[in-house]
C-alpha cells in the first residue's frame, strides 16, 4: 500500500470480554437533548430574542405616541393671554368742571360702593399745582366735598382704591364724574347757534397727554385737523368748542380716544331757541363701546321735541329697530319701522315715528337692538329743559351713584333673570334715609322706586340676577327741569396684562 492509497483494510468490531459490563452514554444525537450548559446557552439566547423582539415592537409606539402627545399640547407662549385680575390698589375719579346753571350749588359728593374696607382720599381741586386739599375719609357714609366749581380730582391707594365713586349734586345738568376712560363715544352733539357742543378734557397728571376726537355726520366722517393730536398740559382743562372749531348745521357724533397719557372727557350740550325760549344746557352721557343691544332707562314719552340719536362707526350698514319697555313686559310698536344706518354715519330720528301715544303709555325704557353696533341717546326738552338719557350699564357688582338735588326716581332694567335689588340711600352728612329696600327685579320688565326727599347718595346691591339702572331727578322752582345720572359699575379689580419670557 502506497502513501497515496487510502487504508481498506476492515475494521474488526471490539467484542466485549465475558464478565465485564461498560456503559456507553448515549449521544446528543441519539437522545435529541443538550448538555446542561449548553442547554442554559440556548435558552439565554432564547429569552433575550424574546425579550429584543417584544422592544422592537413596543418602543416605535410608544414613542410615536408620545411624540403625538406632545404635539397636542399648547405652547404656554404662543397666542393671546388674557390679562389677570387682581384687587384695585390705585383708583382715580375725576369730576369736569361745573356747568354754569343760574348760580346752583356745585358741591362734590364722594361715596363708596357696599362691602369695601375704604379709607382716606386725596382731594386735588382746580388746576393741579394750585390747590391740594387735606384727605377725606370715605367708608360706609358718603361725604361732602364743598364750593367746588373747578375741577376736582380724587386720588386712593391700597384699600381705599375699590369702589370709590363721586358726583356733583347740581340739579339741572351735573357733569359726570368718573374713572379714567381711553376711549369712549358720545352721539347727539351740535356745532351750530341752536344745538352747540363743548367737549372737556381734564389732565388729572403731573405728565402732558394726547387726544384724538373723530367726528361723525349724516353724510359719513368730518375731517377736522383742530381735532387731532390735541394735548392737554400737565394738570390742565381743555374746552374744545365744537361751533368754533367745526361749524356745522347737522348733529355728529364724536370719539374720544386718548393716544397719551390719562384724561378725563365730558360734552356739555347747549340748546338755545335763539329767543324763542329759555336756554338750557345738559350733560351729553358717554357709552364705552358700540353695541347691538342698548337700554336706555326712564326715557319721557311726553318729552317735547324728542329725537332718538344714532351713530354707526362700523364698515358695515346697521338696521336699527326698537322696543318698549314696561313694569310687565317688553313689546315692539306695531308703528315703528327700522332706522337704516349707512357705514360711519350718524342720525337722529324722531321718537314719535318709533313710539306713538299708544305705545308710549307705560314706557319706562327703550330698547335698540341692531344688527351692527351702535351707540344711542334718547334726547328732548322736559319743561323746556334738555334731558338726555344714555345707554345703561349693566351691574354685575354692588355699585353706587351720587344724586343730584330735586326729586328722585330708581329705574331699574336689563335683569338677567328674576332677582332682587336692594337699596339704600344717605343724605348729604351720611345719615341713612333708606335702608335695606328690596325691589324685585325679572326678565323684561322694569322697575321704578322713589327715592326719600334729600337723597344724596344710593347704593345698590343685586342678588341672583344683574341689572341696569338710572336715576331721574326733577327739580321745580323758577326753572324746572330734570337731569339723569346713569349708573356706572363700580372699580373693584384691576386687570394686569400676562408679561411672557421670549
Amino acid at each position: 500500500m502506497t502513501p497515496d492509497q487510502p487504508d481498506q483494510t476492515p475494521q474488526t468490531p471490539q467484542t466485549p470480554q465475558p464478565g465485564r459490563r461498560r456503559s456507553v452514554p448515549a449521544s446528543a444525537a441519539e437522545t435529541g437533548e443538550l448538555p446542561v450548559a449548553s442547554r442554559r446557552r440556548a435558552q439565554t439566547a432564547r429569552r433575550r430574542w424574546d425579550v429584543l423582539g417584544v422592544l422592537a415592537l413596543i418602543l416605535p409606539a410608544v414613542v410615536l405616541g408620545a411624540v403625538a402627545l406632545i404635539g397636542s399640547q399648547e405652547d404656554p407662549a404662543a397666542g393671546a393671554h388674557p390679562p389677570e385680575t387682581n384687587p384695585l390698589t390705585r383708583s382715580t375719579v375725576v369730576c369736569p368742571p361745573a356747568i354754569d346753571n343760574g348760580g346752583r350749588a356745585a358741591d362734590v359728593v364722594a361715596a363708596r360702593a357696599p362691602g369695601v374696607a375704604g379709607g382716606e382720599v386725596t382731594v386735588r381741586s382746580g388746576e393741579r399745582r394750585l390747590s391740594e386739599a387735606a384727605p377725606v375719609t370715605v367708608d360706609d357714609a358718603p361725604v361732602t366735598i364743598p364750593d367746588t366749581p373747578a375741577s376736582v380730582v380724587l386720588d386712593a391707594e391700597g384699600e381705599a382704591a375699590p369702589g370709590l365713586v363721586a358726583g356733583r349734586r347740581e340739579s339741572l345738568a351735573a357733569p359726570p364724574c368718573r374713572p379714567l376712560a381711553y376711549d369712549e363715544w358720545y352721539v347727539g352733539l351740535g356745532a351750530s347757534a341752536r344745538n352747540g357742543s363743548v367737549i372737556t378734557l381734564v389732565n388729572p397728571d403731573d405728565t402732558p397727554a394726547v387726544v384724538d376726537v373723530t367726528l361723525l355726520g349724516p353724510s359719513g366722517p368730518v375731517e377736522e385737523d383742530r381735532l387731532r393730536d390735541v394735548p392737554v398740559r400737565a394738570g390742565g382743562t381743555v374746552r374744545l368748542d365744537l361751533a368754533e372749531i367745526a361749524p356745522r348745521r347737522s348733529e355728529v357724533a364724536a370719539h374720544v380716544a386718548v393716544t397719551r397719557g390719562r384724561v378725563s372727557a365730558s360734552v356739555a350740550h347747549q340748546w338755545d331757541p335763539l329767543g324763542a325760549g329759555r336756554v338750557s344746557v345738559e350733560a351729553l352721557p358717554a357709552q364705552a363701546e358700540p353695541t347691538t343691544s342698548g337700554l336706555l332707562l326712564g326715557v319721557d314719552p311726553a318729552a317735547e321735541q324728542a329725537w332718538l340719536h344714532l351713530a354707526n362707526p362700523g364698515d358695515d350698514e346697521a338696521r336699527v329697530s326698537v322696543r318698549v319697555l314696561t313694569e310687565e313686559a317688553v313689546f315692539a310698536p306695531s308703528s315703528a319701522e327700522d332706522v337704516v344706518l349707512p357705514p360711519l354715519s350718524s342720525r337722529r330720528v324722531p321718537l314719535r315715528s318709533l313710539v306713538d301715544a299708544e305705545a308710549g303709555e307705560g314706557m319706562l325704557g327703550l330698547v335698540v337692538e341692531s344688527s351692527a353696533p351702535v351707540v344711542s341717546t334718547a334726547r328732548g326738552l322736559v319743561e323746556e329743559d334738555l334731558v338726555a338719557v344714555g345707554a345703561a350699564a349693566r351691574l354685575e357688582e354692588p355699585a353706587a351713584v351720587v344724586v343730584p338735588e330735586g326729586e328722585g326716581r330708581l329705574y331699574l332694567g336689563g335683569a338677567t333673570g328674576t332677582g332682587t335689588v336692594r337699596v339704600d340711600a344717605y343724605d348729604s352728612d351720611g345719615k341713612a334715609l333708606l335702608s335695606d329696600e328690596r325691589v324685585e327685579i325679572g326678565a323684561d320688565r322694569a322697575a321704578v322706586l322713589d327715592l326719600p326727599d334729600g337723597t344724596a347718595a344710593l347704593t345698590l346691591s343685586t342678588r341672583n340676577a344683574d341689572v341696569a339702572a338710572t336715576v331721574r331727578v326733577d327739580t321745580g322752582g323758577d326753572s324746572p327741569g330734570a337731569t339723569y345720572i346713569p349708573v356706572q359699575p363700580a372699580l373693584l379689580d384691576s386687570e394686569v396684562p400676562t408679561v411672557l419670557p421670549r
